[in-house]
């Protein structure tokens, strides 16, 4: 039972790959793409803030939410 389940799981992983490999859908030699990218930052302020002067204000700690894309 343990074969032909791995046998199986191969097959469904495998099979996929090979027919996307097919498709063309438009005459170019090269692909791309590209996606947008979120991200939060989370940083360590206690020792910017310990070297600030006194009358400097105070550098809040929150989380800094970051936007970038890739390709």
């Amino acid at each position: 039972m343990k074969k032909i389940s791995l046998v199986l799981l191969i097959f469904l992983f495998i099979t996929p790959v090979l027919i996307a490999q097919d498709s063309k859908y438009f005459d170019a030699p090269f692909g791309g793409g590209g996606g947008f990218t979120p991200g939060f930052i989370f940083p360590n302020i206690d020792p910017l803030n310990n070297v600030l002067p006194a009358d400097f204000p105070r550098l809040s700690g929150k989380a800094i939410f970051t936007t970038g894309g890739g390709g």
